[in-house]
């Protein structure tokens, strides 16, 4: 419990990434396993991650040699390690050109690649996996990152089995803002788990009464299995068969958690995105979280809207296509997303932080066969990418922000709680590190008063309270004082 209580932030000498692929480091380090690949051009990244496990104090005794190993009491030899980056979609919305503020660097992925096969010690295997929004192209996104080419070239110089997974089963084909088919994807080779939670879940006793919106236009499927003590949700099978996970985020802020990290990653790991409760109809007055009170034209535009979806998923293309014509009218009319709030995009929402930590409690609890054990089922590591944050319209609309760090830690709650510090935020004004800390799953190590942080360079401090704010991201507009975001 020490030492999941503990929090680096490292510092880059400059907040960049390197742009050819495998992102080897620019600088010899004794236990670097591949002599003579080094590249000419700066790799910050690189250095920020060895610098945080560095601080961490992980196998203190050797580092400075050939033998230093730190994450070896996470990762033992014959593991199977899932790596999981945020691969959301494969540029920023409405930009193609942009992408280093959406999702995780690749120089950041390749440098914890490097300590995690030092740690497996030539036996075991690594999946690098991620279930992306569902009309991104996976293809896309690892080609323009580099990813590929560093999985690839990994797999060739250590001879361990080194694989990359789009985890979804289907992708959507969108046009003009409304999905009009989809193809149908291989999926996660290890299957999918459906796991209810039932009375244990973070929904139990929530004074939410509204229906549930998922991630569709069929929100019948998501109430059914949201409804009459059921709360189900369908797990990827890569994720359970693992022995440990590596969560390695993009910090941004988020429209319906506040902010993106670890926790909220997770959602990358489940199979149905429409078993995701992603907010309630209505406002708080009518049992929902998906406007404020008072948000005029916030019941004529849910009730176009509603009906709008069921036309949509009963009129086939036919009615997908007027729906689409009709689209810029409803904009005009009830005004622009990056202006009002609507679909649960504030502080208000009081559904996001319950589905993301009912995740957390399977991706933790349950073993591979969809068992909920009584102690954790897999061990965790995180390594937050914040070299290039994203702030404002986040996570898919977020403005680039240079904050130059990285945090890692063993507590996906601690980790992400100390990065929304780092961020400028009160950690415990988000209802999604408010929850983790109070939750009956046991997610936090300590109180919040008790989180140990290491800011690199430099000495610790303790207590979320005492965290220092390295670079202050400005907040979606539904998360400013006028809402309540604190």
């Amino acid at each position: 419990m020490d030492r999941a209580r503990k929090t680096a932030i490292a510092r880059t000498a400059e907040a960049s990434y390197p742009c050819t692929a495998p992102f080897d480091p620019s600088e010899p380090v004794p236990e670097y396993p591949w002599e003579g690949c080094l590249q000419i051009p700066p790799n910050h990244a690189y250095s920020a991650v060895r610098n945080a496990l560095s601080a961490l104090g992980m196998d203190a005794g050797r580092y400075g040699t050939p033998s230093w190993n730190p994450l070896g009491d996470v990762v033992r030899s014959g593991d199977v390690v899932l790596v999981k980056p945020n691969l959301v979609c494969e540029a920023r919305e409405g930009d193609h050109d942009q992408w280093e503020q959406i999702v995780t660097s690749a120089s950041v992925v390749r440098a914890v690649l490097d300590y995690v096969l030092i740690a497996l010690g030539g036996r075991g295997r690594i999946v690098v996996a991620d279930s992306p929004q569902t009309d991104s192209d996976f293809d896309l996104t690892v080609e323009r990152t580099g990813l590929r080419e560093t999985v690839r070239e990994l797999r060739r110089r250590s001879g361990v089995p080194v694989e990359l997974i789009d985890l979804r089963t289907e992708r959507w084909i969108v046009q003009g803002g409304v999905c009009s088919g989809s193809e149908k994807l291989p999926g996660d080779p290890e299957g999918v788990s459906r796991i209810d939670l039932g009375g244990r879940s973070h929904f139990a006793g929530s004074p939410g009464t509204s229906p549930f919106y998922g991630a569709s236009y069929d929100s019948d499927t998501t109430n059914i299995n949201h409804s009459e003590g059921r709360h189900v949700y369908e797990i990827c099978g890569t994720a359970l068969a693992a022995d440990v996970i590596i969560n390695i985020p993009k910090l941004k802020t988020h429209k319906k958690s506040g902010m993106t990290g670890c926790l909220k990653g997770m959602v990358g790991l489940a199979g149905d995105k429409n078993l995701l409760p992603h907010y309630r109809f209505g406002s708080p007055s009518t049992g929902g979280d998906q406007y404020p009170d008072g948000r005029r034209g916030g019941c004529l535009e849910n009730a176009v809207v509603r009906g709008a979806k069921r036309f949509m998923l009963g009129g086939g293309p036919a009615a997908r296509a007027v729906v689409r014509m009709l689209r810029p009218l409803g904009y005009g009319l009830f005004g622009s997303t990056r202006e009002v709030v609507r679909s649960g995009n504030w502080c208000g929402n009081d559904t996001i932080w319950r589905m993301v930590l009912d995740l957390a409690a399977i991706i933790t609890y349950c073993d591979r066969d969809g068992t909920i054990l009584d102690r954790p089922a897999r061990r965790f590591f995180n390594v937050a990418d914040g070299i290039v944050g994203g702030e404002g319209n986040g996570p898919l609309d977020a403005d680039p922000v240079s904050s130059g760090m990285i945090v890692a830690g063993e507590s996906p709650l601690v980790v992400d709680a100390v990065s929304a510090a780092a961020m400028g935020m009160n950690p415990l004004s988000l209802r999604l590190i408010r929850g983790g800390f109070d939750s009956r799953w046991n997610f936090a190590p300590c109180p919040p008063e008790e989180v140990l942080t290491v800011v690199e360079p430099g000495g610790g401090v303790t207590g979320l309270s005492s965290v220092p704010t390295v670079f202050r991201f400005e907040r979606h507009f539904g998360w400013r004082e006028g809402f309540g975001g604190g």
